[in-house]
């Protein structure tokens, strides 16, 4: 009969945090393109923003948030309220715009319904 070493504990320990640091850094750097993306918006006049469904106040807002906070998930749950329905909260390390490879733009109408508590 043949035995089976079992798994080096030390070595399955080291992936897993291996993996949580990975998930850290990488909504690390979404937080920072979105809040760049974010902080574009204040270039544009109150007429823009209005059409767009912004204030500016909600967009300074959106860019106080903390530095590694992703402001685009507030200002998703601020078109959830606007349309009546609470946020449900962002879920940690949520992603509102895809990153890594080419993917078409999702504005906040298609993202945020996934960011509202459901509809009674």
């Amino acid at each position: 009969m043949t035995r089976i070493a079992p798994a080096n504990r030390g070595s399955t320990f080291m992936m897993a945090l291996a993996g949580i640091l990975l998930s850290a850094v990488k909504r690390m750097f979404v937080a920072i393109r979105n809040r760049r993306q974010v902080a574009r918006l204040t270039d544009l006049d109150e007429r823009t923003l209005k059409d767009i469904g912004l204030t500016r106040s909600e967009v300074m807002a959106a860019l106080d948030q903390p530095l590694l906070r992703d402001p685009s998930m507030h200002l998703a749950s601020v078109a959830c309220v606007r349309r009546g329905r609470p946020a449900a909260g962002p879920t940690p390390g949520a992603v509102v715009s895809g990153g890594g490879a080419a993917k078409p733009r999702r504005s906040v109408e298609t993202v945020a319904p996934s960011l509202c508590q459901p509809q009674s």
